[in-house]
């Protein structure tokens, strides 16, 4: 018998609802892990774009963009 006949026969035997739905859920879980993402052509031109300012050295160091950011959630939060 293949394990996954064991498997088999041994679920057919639970019918504690709460394994049932574990079970379940790990196996969806295990499917979610198999999806590949595909980026949109934006996302694809925005990841593009990047790549170029790091080839031509446009760079902020983590602090400069720090504050880039905390500039930009300012904005934001004051619906500018």
């Amino acid at each position: 018998m293949t394990v996954q006949e064991k498997i088999i026969e041994r679920v057919k035997g639970i019918s504690n609802p709460k394994i049932l739905d574990e079970i379940l859920r790990l196996i969806s879980a295990e499917t979610e892990i198999n999806k590949v993402y595909e980026f949109s052509k934006e996302e694809t031109k925005m990841v593009n774009e990047g790549i170029d300012d790091l080839e031509n050295g446009k760079l902020y160091s983590q602090n400069e963009s720090d504050l880039i950011f905390e500039k930009w959630l300012k904005e934001k939060s004051n619906g500018h």
